[in-house]
């Protein structure tokens, strides 16, 4: 009889992580095959195994694996002695995801056994408020700036790259810009992120990034920050 596998949970009750029970039965293999088929032979199993087991993420039973929004990722494939670590990212309806959900990492051994898939699918026929209604673009650059602004008064405020982007957490559609400020008394600038909802312009998560982090727009997510979740 096959183990279930081991299911972990982050402090909202969404899945973190789902690992094999024992090493001697992963979640599934990677159909055989050479070093530039990996990555898409391992998508095509990742999402045939989602789409058998749908009551791991609360999805609809018998989703076609095709209706997966999941992708390839820019990021390469870490590769360490016999575990690689693929990441792929997922949309929602066509927008980029913001937040936990943006990435589903694979954990692999020995190039075919897949032992521990981290992140939480979305479902994508769930809902978000905001996807009908928004406001527009420059209403949601003027928004960023103003909240931003009423918590560091004391700066000039450049806000770039304001786009749309899913918000899984809140099941909402919002607008994420970055924010790039300098002190009037220094040279340093601080940069950081700020993400509001695209129907109300409210404020949603604002990220600090620290001053010595490189931050190259808001691909990159492994840099000190802190952030700040508006209820």
């Amino acid at each position: 009889m096959a183990q279930t596998p081991i299911v972990h949970y982050d402090e909202n009750g969404s899945i973190e992580a789902i690992q094999a029970a024992s090493t001697s039965e992963p979640l599934f293999t990677v159909q055989p095959c050479g070093e530039d088929e990996f990555e898409t032979n391992l998508l095509y199993g990742l999402t045939k195994w989602v789409s058998t087991n749908t009551n791991f993420y609360k999805l609809p039973a018998g989703i076609p694996p095709e209706t997966l929004s999941i992708k390839l990722s820019r990021i390469p494939t870490y590769v360490n002695e016999r575990i690689s670590i693929s990441r792929f990212e997922q949309t929602y309806r066509g927008l980029p995801v913001y937040g936990r959900s943006q990435y589903i990492t694979v954990a692999v051994v020995d190039g075919k056994d897949v032992r521990k898939i981290s992140g939480q699918i979305i479902d994508q026929q769930q809902p978000y408020r905001g996807l009908e209604n928004s406001i527009p673009t420059a209403e949601a650059v003027k928004s960023i700036r103003k909240h931003w602004m009423q918590r560091f008064p004391d700066v000039e405020v450049l806000v770039r790259d304001v786009r749309k982007v899913a918000v899984p957490g809140n099941k909402i559609i919002g607008f994420v810009g970055e924010i790039g400020e300098r002190l009037f008394h220094s040279s340093r600038t601080i940069r950081g992120a700020e993400v509001i909802d695209a129907e109300t312009g409210e404020l949603v998560l604002l990220t600090d990034f620290k001053a010595e982090a490189t931050v190259r727009g808001l691909e990159l997510k492994d840099n000190p920050r802190t952030e700040t979740q508006v209820d």
